[in-house]
Protein backbone atom coordinates (compact mmCIF):
# COMPACT_ATOMS: atom_id res chain seq x y z
CA UNK A 1 0.00 0.00 0.00
CA UNK A 2 0.85 3.78 -0.49
CA UNK A 3 0.49 6.46 1.67
CA UNK A 4 -0.24 9.99 0.73
CA UNK A 5 -1.13 12.79 3.59
CA UNK A 6 -1.01 16.53 3.92
CA UNK A 7 -0.40 18.53 6.58
CA UNK A 8 -1.49 21.48 8.00
CA UNK A 9 -3.41 24.08 5.42
CA UNK A 10 -1.27 21.47 2.47
CA UNK A 11 -2.93 20.55 -0.32
CA UNK A 12 -1.57 17.88 -2.65
CA UNK A 13 -2.50 16.05 -5.76
CA UNK A 14 -2.15 12.25 -6.16
CA UNK A 15 -1.93 10.30 -9.13
CA UNK A 16 -3.68 6.68 -8.77
CA UNK A 17 -2.13 3.59 -10.70
CA UNK A 18 -5.55 3.69 -12.78
CA UNK A 19 -5.21 7.05 -14.15
CA UNK A 20 -7.51 8.80 -11.09
CA UNK A 21 -6.96 11.85 -9.89
CA UNK A 22 -7.25 12.69 -6.03
CA UNK A 23 -6.32 16.46 -4.60
CA UNK A 24 -6.20 16.22 -1.25
CA UNK A 25 -7.22 18.61 1.35
CA UNK A 26 -5.37 19.67 4.67
CA UNK A 27 -4.67 17.02 7.23
CA UNK A 28 -5.78 14.14 5.00
CA UNK A 29 -4.22 10.84 4.40
CA UNK A 30 -5.12 8.38 1.35
CA UNK A 31 -4.02 4.95 1.10
CA UNK A 32 -4.16 2.71 -1.80
CA UNK A 33 -2.51 0.00 -3.39
CA UNK A 34 0.83 0.38 -5.84
CA UNK A 35 -1.29 -1.65 -8.69
CA UNK A 36 -4.96 -2.27 -8.72
CA UNK A 37 -4.81 -5.80 -9.77
CA UNK A 38 -8.15 -7.23 -8.17
CA UNK A 39 -11.76 -7.06 -9.07
CA UNK A 40 -12.14 -3.57 -7.30
CA UNK A 41 -10.55 -0.49 -6.49
CA UNK A 42 -10.36 0.21 -2.78
CA UNK A 43 -8.90 3.49 -1.53
CA UNK A 44 -9.41 4.14 1.77
CA UNK A 45 -9.89 8.39 3.07
CA UNK A 46 -9.24 10.37 5.97
CA UNK A 47 -10.21 13.72 5.54
CA UNK A 48 -11.27 15.50 2.76
CA UNK A 49 -10.40 15.01 -0.85
CA UNK A 50 -11.80 15.54 -4.71
CA UNK A 51 -12.06 12.71 -7.14
CA UNK A 52 -12.14 12.55 -10.20
CA UNK A 53 -12.12 8.32 -11.47
CA UNK A 54 -11.01 7.25 -14.40
CA UNK A 55 -13.57 5.03 -15.79
CA UNK A 56 -13.53 0.77 -15.61
CA UNK A 57 -16.96 -0.70 -15.90
CA UNK A 58 -14.90 -3.90 -14.84
CA UNK A 59 -13.49 -2.83 -11.95
CA UNK A 60 -15.54 -0.72 -9.35
CA UNK A 61 -13.84 2.13 -7.72
CA UNK A 62 -14.90 1.95 -3.91
CA UNK A 63 -13.64 4.87 -1.04
CA UNK A 64 -13.84 3.42 2.48
CA UNK A 65 -14.17 6.84 4.77
CA UNK A 66 -14.53 5.15 8.25
CA UNK A 67 -17.74 2.82 8.01
CA UNK A 68 -18.84 4.91 4.90
CA UNK A 69 -18.70 3.13 1.28
CA UNK A 70 -18.72 5.13 -2.02
CA UNK A 71 -18.87 2.76 -5.36
CA UNK A 72 -18.19 4.35 -8.77
CA UNK A 73 -17.33 3.28 -12.15
CA UNK A 74 -16.19 6.32 -13.17
CA UNK A 75 -16.84 10.04 -11.94
CA UNK A 76 -16.09 13.36 -10.04
CA UNK A 77 -16.97 13.31 -6.29
CA UNK A 78 -15.88 15.06 -2.92
CA UNK A 79 -15.71 13.38 0.14
CA UNK A 80 -15.29 15.31 3.93
CA UNK A 81 -14.37 12.83 6.18
CA UNK A 82 -12.57 14.15 9.29
CA UNK A 83 -12.66 12.58 12.60
CA UNK A 84 -15.76 13.82 14.94
CA UNK A 85 -16.89 15.28 11.82
CA UNK A 86 -20.35 14.03 10.00
CA UNK A 87 -19.51 12.29 6.50
CA UNK A 88 -20.45 14.40 3.20
CA UNK A 89 -20.49 12.48 0.14
CA UNK A 90 -21.14 15.61 -2.78
CA UNK A 91 -21.19 14.48 -6.19
CA UNK A 92 -20.24 16.52 -9.45
CA UNK A 93 -20.61 14.36 -12.43
CA UNK A 94 -21.44 10.89 -12.72
CA UNK A 95 -23.76 8.43 -10.79
CA UNK A 96 -22.37 6.97 -7.11
CA UNK A 97 -23.60 4.01 -4.49
CA UNK A 98 -22.89 5.76 -0.37
CA UNK A 99 -23.36 2.92 1.58
CA UNK A 100 -23.69 2.91 5.98
CA UNK A 101 -24.21 1.04 8.54
CA UNK A 102 -27.92 2.45 8.95
CA UNK A 103 -28.37 2.17 4.64
CA UNK A 104 -27.29 3.56 1.61
CA UNK A 105 -28.61 5.90 -1.56
CA UNK A 106 -27.58 5.97 -5.05
CA UNK A 107 -26.47 9.95 -5.73
CA UNK A 108 -27.10 12.22 -8.84
CA UNK A 109 -25.11 14.64 -10.06
CA UNK A 110 -25.51 17.88 -7.57
CA UNK A 111 -27.03 15.69 -4.86
CA UNK A 112 -24.92 15.06 -1.61
CA UNK A 113 -25.29 12.46 1.55
CA UNK A 114 -24.47 13.82 4.74
CA UNK A 115 -23.62 10.92 7.70
CA UNK A 116 -24.58 12.65 11.20
CA UNK A 117 -23.96 9.53 12.39
CA UNK A 118 -22.25 6.68 11.21
CA UNK A 119 -25.01 4.10 12.13
CA UNK A 120 -27.65 6.13 10.51
CA UNK A 121 -29.13 6.56 7.05
CA UNK A 122 -27.95 9.62 4.75
CA UNK A 123 -29.83 13.09 4.34
CA UNK A 124 -29.80 13.66 0.95
CA UNK A 125 -29.56 17.22 -0.35
CA UNK A 126 -28.78 19.55 -3.45
CA UNK A 127 -25.33 20.96 -2.57
CA UNK A 128 -23.64 24.55 -3.81
CA UNK A 129 -21.02 23.55 -5.77
CA UNK A 130 -18.56 26.64 -5.03
CA UNK A 131 -19.53 26.48 -1.34
CA UNK A 132 -18.20 22.66 -1.76
CA UNK A 133 -14.76 23.03 -3.66
CA UNK A 134 -13.84 25.97 -2.18
CA UNK A 135 -11.16 25.00 0.10
CA UNK A 136 -9.53 23.89 -3.86
CA UNK A 137 -8.77 27.70 -4.10
CA UNK A 138 -8.27 28.07 -0.18
CA UNK A 139 -11.24 29.60 0.07
CA UNK A 140 -13.82 29.17 3.33
CA UNK A 141 -17.28 28.69 3.85
CA UNK A 142 -19.05 28.76 6.87
CA UNK A 143 -22.60 27.69 7.18
CA UNK A 144 -24.32 27.97 10.37
CA UNK A 145 -20.43 26.51 11.51
CA UNK A 146 -20.42 26.22 15.23
CA UNK A 147 -17.16 27.35 17.13
CA UNK A 148 -16.22 24.17 18.35
CA UNK A 149 -16.23 23.05 14.42
CA UNK A 150 -14.41 26.00 13.74
CA UNK A 151 -11.46 25.09 16.54
CA UNK A 152 -11.11 22.15 14.52
CA UNK A 153 -10.99 23.75 10.95
CA UNK A 154 -8.11 26.35 12.60
CA UNK A 155 -5.92 23.33 13.75
CA UNK A 156 -6.28 22.09 10.30
CA UNK A 157 -5.65 25.22 8.07
CA UNK A 158 -3.62 27.16 10.34
CA UNK A 159 -1.96 24.70 13.02
CA UNK A 160 -3.69 26.48 15.91
CA UNK A 161 -5.11 25.80 19.05
CA UNK A 162 -8.34 28.10 20.05
CA UNK A 163 -9.62 27.51 23.31
CA UNK A 164 -13.17 29.45 24.60
CA UNK A 165 -13.33 31.28 28.57
CA UNK A 166 -16.98 30.06 28.60
CA UNK A 167 -18.39 26.58 27.30
CA UNK A 168 -21.29 27.89 25.88
CA UNK A 169 -19.48 29.49 23.16
CA UNK A 170 -18.56 26.47 21.38
CA UNK A 171 -22.27 26.29 20.66
CA UNK A 172 -22.54 29.69 18.75
CA UNK A 173 -22.93 29.20 15.22
CA UNK A 174 -21.32 31.39 12.33
CA UNK A 175 -21.64 31.56 8.70
CA UNK A 176 -19.99 33.43 6.09
CA UNK A 177 -17.70 33.27 2.99
CA UNK A 178 -13.58 34.23 2.94
CA UNK A 179 -11.63 34.53 0.14
CA UNK A 180 -8.12 33.49 1.18
CA UNK A 181 -8.20 34.09 4.95
CA UNK A 182 -5.13 34.74 7.26
CA UNK A 183 -5.91 33.64 10.44
CA UNK A 184 -6.41 36.52 11.80
CA UNK A 185 -8.72 38.11 9.53
CA UNK A 186 -11.00 35.20 10.17
CA UNK A 187 -10.74 35.12 13.99
CA UNK A 188 -11.79 38.86 13.96
CA UNK A 189 -14.60 38.06 11.55
CA UNK A 190 -16.31 35.26 13.55
CA UNK A 191 -15.62 37.42 16.92
CA UNK A 192 -17.63 40.72 15.37
CA UNK A 193 -20.49 38.49 14.52
CA UNK A 194 -21.51 37.43 17.82
CA UNK A 195 -19.67 40.59 19.80
CA UNK A 196 -16.65 38.47 21.25
CA UNK A 197 -13.03 39.21 21.23
CA UNK A 198 -9.98 36.76 21.06
CA UNK A 199 -6.43 37.11 21.96
CA UNK A 200 -3.17 35.29 21.80
CA UNK A 201 -2.39 33.81 24.50
CA UNK A 202 1.21 31.79 23.65
CA UNK A 203 2.50 31.22 20.24
CA UNK A 204 -0.09 29.27 17.95
CA UNK A 205 -2.75 29.44 21.23
CA UNK A 206 -5.78 31.54 20.94
CA UNK A 207 -8.42 32.58 23.56
CA UNK A 208 -12.07 33.44 22.17
CA UNK A 209 -13.71 35.62 25.20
Amino acid sequence: MSVAQTGVGEHKVVQLPDGSTVQLNAMSVLKYPIVFDGTEREVELKGEALFEVAKNADQPFIVKSNSIYTTVLGTVFNIRAYALESIAVSLLEGSVNVEGVGGGTVLQPMEQAVFRNSDESPQVQIFDSGDVMAWLNGDLVLSRTSFKELQRIAKRRYGTNIKFDRAEIAEYTVSGKFKEPDLKTLLESVCAAKSLQYKETSPGEYLIY
